[in-house]
């Protein structure tokens, strides 16, 4: 089962067949600590360098702020797969997926799937 590590973030990332990494920095960035409060298509696991840049926004549990590559540690991009099909990514997921992976060839990439209790596992 996939479940939010507490002292990792996590920012939300919608597909896009010509996703960039470079999207997914910049200088005013929302992103949770510990937890995810939604469902998901793309999900980006990562540690903060310097987190003195970021402020925290009460209401939502969540941050907003800079982040770039020199501040960051990109460890693991969860993606979802269909619920209603067993195994299949929907195209737009999966031709992100694709080009993520080339821009990040060190980091794992896992696929989840949703239960009808609303908690994720990662397909084997």
């Amino acid at each position: 089962m996939f479940e939010p590590k507490s002292d990792l973030y996590y920012r939300y990332l919608s597909p896009s067949g010509d996703m960039d990494i470079n999207l997914f920095y910049g200088t005013n960035r929302g992103f949770t600590k510990g937890h995810v409060f939604d469902d998901f298509d793309l999900l980006v696991e990562f540690d903060v360098i310097d987190e003195s840049q970021h402020r925290y926004i009460k209401y939502n549990k969540s941050y907003m702020g800079n982040l770039n590559a020199d501040n960051t540690h990109i460890r693991a991009v969860y993606f979802r797969r269909s619920k209603d099909a067993l195994f299949h990514v929907p195209a737009d997921i999966a031709k992100t997926v694709k080009r993520l992976s080339q821009q990040l060839p060190n980091v794992p990439f896992y696929k989840v799937c949703l239960d009808e209790d609303g908690k994720y596992w990662i397909d084997a």
